[in-house]
């Protein structure tokens, strides 16, 4: 999936059958079909979980064979992590490896190299915004108003001492979770809270109508 995104903001056609966003036309819908009449070139992604399954291993057989027909280089094999070579076979096992196990950040930047070499055509002109859309969903987007939650705040001055509330009786789990959505206050123990603002007034029956002044000393040693 990753790299299906990084290819198509690179500007590649890209054929994907679990992002389907990324074709932007007609792809077909069986895979043998898109890598005997719809592809340029196939990556292999082998990996310990690809090389024992026999969907991928066919996959990559087929391609040898497409390339077999064209005379040319077709299937570029990506090595994904340590898998174990015997369990490759014959046909594959002495091929020349694109290495993402160490880094798919180099092992991209090799693979970018290698499509060019290939003169793989990259028509695409929206594969950045093409790409990032494929993130997100129909209806992610709406007119509605949101909360935005945020602990990034510029204080201009801290208080010199940090209230100190305990609460006139106990807060059962609703009470407690509606009090975190309103109110910022770090607590210590059962009924002890600590802030720098007095609790909502919808909630100031439960705390002691006058609170304890801590200085920070006395709040780190907390």
């Amino acid at each position: 999936m990753w790299l299906a995104r990084k290819l198509t903001a690179e500007g590649y056609f890209v054929w994907c059958d679990k992002l389907k966003l990324l074709g932007g036309q007609e792809w077909p819908r069986e895979i043998n079909t898109a890598i005997t009449e719809k592809t340029f070139l196939m990556l292999g992604l082998m990996s310990k979980a690809s090389v024992v399954r026999d969907n991928p291993r066919g996959e990559w057989t087929l391609a040898l064979a497409v390339a077999s027909e064209l005379k040319r280089d077709f299937l570029i094999p990506i090595r994904v992590d340590d898998f174990d070579h015997k369990q490759l076979g014959f046909l594959h096992i002495n091929r020349q490896y694109i290495d993402f196990s160490q880094s798919w950040a180099s092992g991209f930047r090799d693979l970018l190299v290698t499509l060019d070499a290939l003169h793989a055509p990259k028509p695409r002109m929206d594969g950045r915004s093409l790409s990032a859309r494929s993130f997100t969903t129909a209806g992610v987007v709406t007119c509605q108003p949101d909360v935005l939650a945020s602990n990034f705040v510029r204080f201009t001055k801290a208080p010199e001492s940090v209230l100190q509330f305990h609460s006139r009786r106990y807060l059962n789990g609703k009470e407690y979770s509606s009090l975190k959505a309103t109110w910022a206050f770090r607590s210590l123990k059962q009924g002890t809270f600590l802030s720098i603002a007095p609790p909502p007034k919808n909630y100031s029956e439960a705390f002691d109508k006058t609170p304890s002044h801590l200085d920070w000393a006395q709040v780190r040693a907390r």
